[in-house]
């Protein structure tokens, strides 16, 4: 869901396992940083110092099973990946995606999907 819909502040996210995209626009680019986490406030801070441009939380969803929902996604955006992108430090950073946010929303929404199936979800109760 989007957060402006849901009113929350910046720094108050709600604490539990999420995925997230942020829109980083640094320059005339325009990339998108698709991770996880249990603590968005967090995270947002760590990227906020380490990554150039500007920083846009553009969506994220608590969500239970975030890690395989994040690999989800990352499996399926691969041809988009940006090789080249590093931080402030000049470190590589990975999970920096060039693609179009109307792409990544209906991938995150299929990945979702896939993660329900009563098959996966029984394989992970187990």
């Amino acid at each position: 869901f989007d957060y402006d819909e849901k009113n929350y502040q910046p720094v108050n996210y709600p604490i539990g396992p999420c995925i997230y995209v942020l829109k980083i626009v640094d320059g005339k680019k325009i990339s998108y940083k698709i991770g996880q986490t249990k603590n968005l406030n967090i995270r947002l801070a760590q990227h906020r110092r380490q990554l150039s441009g500007k920083i846009e939380l553009v969506l994220y969803e608590m969500y239970e099973h975030n890690i395989l929902l994040e690999s989800c996604i990352h499996r399926y955006l691969t041809p988009y990946k940006k090789d080249d992108a590093k931080n402030k430090l000049g470190k590589r950073i990975v999970e920096i995606f060039e693609s179009d946010i109307s792409r990544i929303i209906r991938l995150i929404r299929e990945c979702h999907k896939i993660s329900q199936s009563p098959e996966l979800l029984a394989i992970m109760n187990k």
